[in-house]
């Protein structure tokens, strides 16, 4: 970003190996109240900090600057980069508090200096951008002509990397006024490209058992927030379901939903790794005839999910009523990528590249942070053994017991033996051993019939306890 604004490298003296020695311009000394012997001179960082119950003896960290940054009123001067108003102001509040410690004179300012309060800047600006536009009751403009989306409700404030807060919201031009979710994404001084690719692959899907997409916006601008309306699941996530039925009900997951669940991902698995056509003819297949060979679809251009996690499959209210489980989705797309983006990468560097999403290290296959289609069938595969095991993240899994010699046995074993080695067979350790997503869908189907025409699945109501406790906590959260 420095090399943009060529003129504040040289007001900051910068010198050819990045390191410049600290000078005390004229504007650093207009932010000196009275002089060095006013009794304000070095308090305002450590009064903003006694305000806020930090210590001003916490050691010297990014985060509690970052914050002070965010709520200072900046000054501005015409010698600010463009884009930066209040760059000098915060640079000189930045040299007194940050990189003067423990009394002494401050440093060298370097270019990691530079960078971490062009970071701090950019966090600020960005959240001003985004207090302004998120508002409850506000209205944002769809990208898609005449579309107008109502902010109705905040349903959590995140902070973690890819999702920058969660909206319920309403199509103002909906006559049914049903609810969607608008997710805010990240932003491209964070991660440059990752928004635009997370809507230009899920804006492309369209299958049932995969998030629908409505509407969504990339930024305008470095400092701008990227959103994107998917639609409403009333049943939280996987996450939410094992956490809380664990907790609650204290009794395994009906396997027939398991099945329901691993059928439901694989489909959608089917559909992202081949495309609608191969799909469409796998699913009008009969019985008997899964050995005919289906032809690959040239034209579609494959997707890796490379991030199915508990967090990212969301369930929602079937029709059935207690006859039914609920419906399951795919979604959260913020790691995936097409087949015709890891052609143009450099096959060692891509992996671990800034470019390219980094998945869930818990749900990471052995071969690494790949996008291929035995990735996603690892992860559906690890994701199904902590349903099984009941168990909220695959560092927390009993791996003997996924080995096929210490498999159950018995009558009372709480999962069958089929579902078991299926699940072995997705997470393999190798990954030319795994199982495809074309020939684990028709083993899915096809065991899973066998297994309900032998009434070894019978259909087992979700605990009804839990299932009030769980829409109860839902609501509350949201």
């Amino acid at each position: 970003m420095a090399s943009k604004s060529p003129s504040t490298t040289e007001r900051t003296n910068f010198s050819n190996d990045s390191v410049a020695p600290h000078s005390t311009p004229q504007w650093l000394s207009e932010l000196e109240p009275e002089g060095p012997e006013c009794l304000d001179y070095f308090n305002e960082f450590k009064r903003w900090c006694i305000s806020k119950d930090i210590s001003w003896l916490y050691p010297p960290d990014r985060a509690p600057f970052t914050g002070f940054i965010k709520e200072m009123n900046l000054r501005t001067y015409p010698e600010d980069p463009e884009g930066y108003p209040g760059f000098h102001h915060a640079l000189g509040l930045f040299v007194r508090y940050y990189k003067a410690r423990n009394g002494n004179p401050p440093g060298k300012l370097t270019m990691m200096d530079m960078c971490t309060l062009i970071d701090m800047l950019n966090s600020k600006f960005a959240s001003t951008i985004a207090d302004e536009r998120f508002v409850i009751g506000g209205k944002v403009a769809g990208d898609k002509a005449g579309e107008t989306w109502r902010i109705t409700l905040k349903l959590q404030d995140v902070n973690g990397s890819f999702n920058r807060g969660i909206y319920l919201v309403h199509n103002e031009n909906n006559p049914d006024n049903s609810a969607q979710i608008m997710k805010t994404l990240p932003l491209p001084r964070d991660y440059l490209g990752f928004a635009e690719r997370e809507l230009d692959v899920l804006g492309t899907l369209q299958h049932d058992k995969v998030i629908k997409f409505f509407d969504g916006s990339a930024p305008k601008s470095i400092h701008d927030t990227a959103w994107m309306i998917t639609e409403y699941c009333n049943k939280g996530t996987l996450f939410d379901f094992v956490e809380k039925y664990g907790y609650e009900a204290r009794l395994p997951v009906p396997e027939l939903f398991v099945w329901n669940i691993l059928e439901s991902l694989v489909h959608a698995a089917v559909y992202l790794h081949y495309g609608p056509n191969v799909l469409e003819k796998i699913d009008q297949q009969e019985p008997g005839d899964e050995s005919l060979e289906v032809e690959e679809d040239a034209s579609w251009d494959v997707v890796y999910h490379r991030d199915i996690i508990l967090s990212n499959v969301f369930l929602t209210s079937s029709t059935g009523g207690k006859t039914e489980y609920p419906i399951v989705k795919l979604g959260d797309f913020g790691c995936a990528m097409r087949q015709s983006e890891v052609k143009t990468k450099n096959q060692d560097e891509y992996p671990k590249a800034d470019e390219t999403p980094q998945m869930d290290p818990a749900y990471e296959p052995p071969e690494g942070q790949r996008a291929t289609k035995a990735v996603d069938v690892y992860q559906i595969g690890r994701l199904t053994w902590c349903i099984v095991q009941n168990v909220l993240s695959p560092i927390c899994l009993d791996e003997k017991a996924m080995l096929p010699e210490n498999f159950e046995t018995s009558e009372d074993a709480p999962y069958s033996r089929e579902l078991r080695r299926i699940l072995y067979s997705c997470t393999r350790a190798r990954a030319d051993l795994r199982i495809d997503s074309l020939p684990l869908l028709r083993l899915v189907r096809g065991t899973r019939q066998r297994l309900i025409s032998e009434n070894r699945l019978p259909f087992v109501e979700l605990y009804v306890s839990f299932v009030e406790r769980l829409s109860e906590f839902l609501e509350f959260a949201h």
